[in-house]
């Protein structure tokens, strides 16, 4: 038969709290056991304040600390006169707590990186939004611009033509000419620079 514990943070505050682990396992003590512990009371809520700290530009090592003295504290209190295990355990939280703090930095760092990064994509947007503001406000002028040319373009070669055609309409022509005012019709006419009147010959 296989027993499985499962003790949670409230189970684990401090010694007396575990000398009460260590008394009902005892009463198990003939059968295979599987442990589920969770982290000392407190700790989960000091780990996420460590990493918050970590991204907001806070002293994170103080809540590393806490969770330092809380571990040293419980330790001290169970292993007393076994300095061995206190050693081997004192060591093990340190080793962690370093690679937390590691963590902790390189989060801070990597959270930096990032805001810099937005920040000059940000500033990349603007300026881009910019550019095409300037762009259309440009491209509004030209035509503008185009369109009063093509107006005025329009009101020269309607003159052009009616000019034309009243000059030619009262001009007498020889054969020859009157063969080349024809002509000269044609072409103002595809052109659209003849005026709507009519002229015979």
């Amino acid at each position: 038969m296989i027993s499985i514990f499962k003790f949670g943070g409230s189970c684990l505050k401090d010694s007396g709290a575990f000398q009460k682990i260590e008394r009902i396992i005892s009463l198990h003590a003939s059968e295979k056991k599987i442990f589920v512990v969770s982290a000392l009371q407190s700790i989960t809520d000091l780990l996420m304040k460590t990493a918050n700290y970590a991204s907001n530009h806070k002293k994170f090592s103080e809540p590393i600390q806490i969770i330092k003295d809380k571990h040293y504290s419980i330790i001290n209190e169970i292993f007393k006169e076994y300095v061995s295990i206190k050693k081997e355990l004192t060591d093990f939280i340190n080793e962690k707590l370093d690679e937390l703090e590691t963590q902790a930095r390189e989060l801070r760092n990597t959270r930096n990186y990032l805001f810099e990064q937005t920040k000059q994509l940000r500033d990349e947007r603007d300026d881009l939004n910019r550019e095409v503001k300037a762009a259309r406000e440009q491209a509004k002028r030209h035509r503008t611009e185009r369109d009063r040319i093509n107006a005025k373009i329009q009101v020269i070669k309607k003159s052009l033509g009616l000019l034309l055609s009243r000059h030619l309409h009262h001009t007498k022509f020889s054969h020859l000419n009157i063969h080349i005012v024809k002509k000269v019709k044609l072409y103002l006419k595809k052109h659209d620079l003849l005026s709507v009147e009519k002229m015979n010959y």
